[in-house]
């Protein structure tokens, strides 16, 4: 089944975003915390986020840049991993228009779990480098 890429119309979407990771919360990282990410400020600008839905006009999955935590949130239906590929490539056509701007970033951090293997070749395919080489927590100077 192909999806077909919808523009965010704001709060009207947060309902349905909501639904799908609760549907499915193993396959989610961001579920307690889900409130607070779906109410930044990253959201303020509705072309920040897109969604994908399936011929009867179900959300099956959502992008977000979460401009203000350098990081995108990423959801998508377990049946419609396939759609990975072209979810990444508006990530990175979002993340390019973003560049020039206030809130261009010069790196984009994506969470997942270690059992979202489809996810993780999807992102290394896209261009993304897993970081699990980084300790937690690094500290850093600025002299």
């Amino acid at each position: 089944m192909t999806l077909s890429q919808k523009a965010h119309s704001g709060a009207a979407d947060l309902g349905a975003m909501a639904a799908l990771v609760n549907a499915f919360p193993e396959h989610n990282l961001h579920v307690v915390d889900l409130p607070y990410r779906l109410c930044s400020w990253g959201l303020d600008e509705p072309n920040n986020a897109g969604l994908w839905t399936n011929e009867a006009g179900e959300l099956r999955g959502w992008a977000v840049m979460q401009t203000p935590f350098w990081c995108i949130d990423i959801v998508m239906h377990p049946d419609d991993e396939a759609e990975y590929p072209r979810l990444l490539a508006w990530v990175e056509q979002r993340a390019a228009a973003l560049r020039c701007t206030t809130y261009g970033r010069p790196l984009w951090f994506v969470n997942v779990l270690a059992r979202q293997q489809n996810l993780q070749r999807g992102l290394e395919a896209a261009g993304f480098a897993p970081q699990t080489h980084v300790p937690v927590n690094p500290l850093s100077s600025v002299v």
